[in-house]
């Protein structure tokens, strides 16, 4: 998969400028642990400026920053939530998932600072939208190339007690900070030269005020880290350093993340989450809890900014067609045909809704059709051009003993070789047709009323009951256009044979044509 990242920021694509406000709400909006899944961490800026780099002449570390990212359709208050930043001593010290398991027996996160979240109006957080945590919320884009105007953040955790202290903006709210290892440190410590464990929490004011304590490891004195049960955490990402292996040095279990990314100090990198999909309003991030395939590099990308556009590769097999259940608005080669399939009540024949050209096609369950190869779709913001009238094309779950709609029958999609179409389940109820046992997967299915049935099998010269099989009789992989494909279905007159397999013009008997039975003689 290939991804693309432009220069503009979210805010300035004049669609999603609503989704990605910061607006007002009820104090009955408030969500704790019904966010799981809902909010990420989708950024951290880590690397920071090297002097080569820096107006300052020396590695700069003040424009750090870390961002959460609303993924879902609701409004939601983070007001009250907590931000851990886990303990990030040296390969001796430090507490890895192994070591925890066999001194405490439990699972819990050592954590070096905990930051909460304020109860305010910044932190209200539209679907789509993104909640920008500074350490110096001003404008350090003269800096360096890697800097970013940070000046709007939604928070700031402020420095106070450094002997050399970053500049605070006054006009933006603090973070709270609820802990600290090291009291001469109240900024967010995203430590430069190590890993780097970062978690979204929710916990009540009694679980905060039991959390247990730790030294380093075997030791009797020093710093001393917060232990944070792991079963509180809603997200979290783990940056490894370079230097350790991942068994030695994983900090966060793999139901939180299951993977890492390395780490690299002084470098301007920018660790964020890859784009997964678009919908209406916004994207939805990477999320499959494994910092290995969710996160991305860049040095280029800013604050609220994320990959807009992004290709992926499929493959049309020997047949010419490809089932497929496309998510997002998308853009492909005018060389495939783009197929979705309409039938009513009262229809007599599968309706083909053919589209090609430079079109923007809405995610939906669709048949692409082409000559065998790999294609490139590409994913896009963009408005559909391409519309689609009602459709009962539906990609399912094949998940076992689960109903569908009341008197429907599941004609599920067949790409073989010599026999393209669909084919009825008959693990329906003969009778009723409103409950199967299905396997495992995910497919293409056509759900037919029982008139839509009668009507189409009295057009093939059949009855409903005999009806197990209704032929492709769309597009054609050797077509190339809208006008090629209706041509080429008169002239080549595709042939099956009456379970459904295609056969050739000289085969004798009962075949199916364009959709109807003759006799060839």
């Amino acid at each position: 998969m290939r991804m693309k990242k432009v220069s503009i920021s979210f805010k300035s694509l004049a669609f999603l400028a609503m989704g990605l406000m910061l607006v007002p709400t009820s104090a009955s909006a408030k969500l704790y642990a019904p966010v799981k899944g809902k909010i990420v961490i989708s950024k951290v800026y880590y690397g920071m400026s090297p002097k080569a780099e820096s107006t300052t002449g020396k590695n700069y570390m003040d424009g750090q920053y870390i961002e959460l990212y609303n993924q879902s359709s609701d409004t939601l208050d983070l007001g009250g939530l907590y931000i851990g930043n886990g303990e990030a001593d040296s390969k001796t010290l430090m507490w890895n998932t192994q070591r925890i398991d066999s001194i405490y027996k439990d699972s819990t996160i050592t954590m070096k600072q905990i930051f909460q979240i304020p109860v305010s109006q910044k932190s209200i957080l539209a679907p789509g939208a993104s909640l920008l945590i500074a350490n110096s919320a001003i404008d350090h884009s003269a800096i360096g190339k890697y800097e970013s105007d940070l000046s709007g953040a939604d928070f700031e955790a402020k420095d106070t007690n450094s002997a050399s202290p970053k500049t605070n903006n006054d006009a933006v709210e603090a973070l709270t900070l609820t802990y600290t290892a090291y009291p001469a440190i109240t900024y967010m410590l995203l430590a430069q030269a190590g890993p780097l464990h970062l978690t979204l929490f929710s916990a009540s004011d009694e679980e905060m005020a039991a959390l247990g304590e730790t030294f380093q490891f075997e030791k009797e004195k020093g710093n001393v880290y917060k232990r944070v049960p792991a079963k509180y955490v809603i997200d979290g990402i783990e940056l490894m350093n370079k230097n350790y292996a991942e068994n030695e040095w994983k900090h966060l279990y793999d139901d939180i993340d299951a993977g890492s990314q390395i780490c690299t100090s002084y470098s301007g990198e920018t660790y964020y989450r890859k784009t997964a999909q678009f919908t209406v309003g916004r994207i939805i991030l990477a999320d499959t809890d494994n910092s290995t395939n969710d996160l991305a590099v860049s040095t280029t990308i800013k604050p609220r900014e994320y990959d807009t556009e992004m290709d992926t590769v499929v493959t049309i097999p020997a047949t010419g067609h490809l089932a497929i259940n496309v998510k997002s608005n998308f853009r492909t080669s005018a060389d495939v045909t783009v197929t979705n399939i309409n039938a009513t009540a009262k229809s007599t024949a599968l309706n083909y809704l053919n589209h090609q050209g430079d079109s923007v096609f809405m995610g939906s369950s669709l048949i692409l059709t082409a000559t065998p190869g790999e294609y490139t779709l590409h994913y896009t913001t963009d408005s559909i051009t391409a519309k689609y009238n009602s459709t009962v094309t539906y990609w399912l779950d094949e998940t076992p003993g689960v109903a569908y709609k009341k008197s429907r029958m599941l004609y599920k999609f067949v790409n073989e070789a010599d026999k393209v179409g669909f084919e009825r389940d008959e693990t329906f109820a003969a009778d009723s047709y409103t409950s199967c046992t299905l396997g495992e997967g995910e497919h293409l299915y056509l759900p037919l009323n029982a008139t839509a049935v009668a009507n189409i099998a009295k057009t093939l010269g059949t009855t409903q009951a005999e009806l197990h099989f209704i032929p492709w009789t769309g597009p054609e992989a050797s077509a190339t256009g809208i006008a090629a494909i209706e041509e080429n279905a008169v002239k080549n007159s595709v042939r099956y044979n009456l379970s459904g397999q295609k056969v050739s013009n000289d085969y004798k008997g009962l075949v199916i044509v364009n959709g109807k039975k003759v006799i060839n003689k």
